[in-house]
């Protein structure tokens, strides 16, 4: 299995088809994306999609979808943030994030990665917290 960059173009005539991923992603963000406001960041360009997809031939995809931004923080450092990802698998994500990482580094001159998440990633990726994010209902 492999992940790659989808250019915009392609990722809005293939919506539909990454619809089920992304939805999948939408449920567990809690009212944080909607599928319309996904496709809303990609037609801005506000949002590089990933998707994995098999190499095997048999079962071609796609099974996985990540979505990211280049940043520029203070003193010129490109940063790149995983927004959100979603697969059937987190076996996987291991190898795609590190495939996508290189791509930050080695493409876009990205200095530092970030996201957020459960605390499975920082295990799997040796990643080091920087802070918490909490949330309240305001009523």
């Amino acid at each position: 299995m492999r992940i790659d960059p989808m250019p915009k173009q392609l990722a809005l005539q293939f919506f539909h088809v990454l619809e089920p991923l992304f939805s999948k992603m939408c449920e567990r963000a809690k009212g944080e994306y909607t599928l319309s406001h996904i496709h809303d960041l990609i037609v801005r360009d506000k949002l590089m999609i990933w998707v994995a997809t098999g190499d095997d031939g048999e079962n071609p995809g796609p099974h996985a979808v990540a979505g990211t931004q280049i940043e520029f923080w203070p003193e010129g450092q490109k940063v790149f943030r995983l927004v959100f990802a979603a697969a059937d698998k987190m076996d996987d994500w291991t190898t795609h994030l590190k495939t996508m990482m290189d791509y930050a580094r080695d493409k876009e001159g990205c200095v530092e990665f970030i996201t957020e998440g459960r605390k499975g990633w920082a295990r799997r990726l040796d990643l080091t917290p920087a802070s918490y994010v909490y949330r309240m209902k305001l009523s």
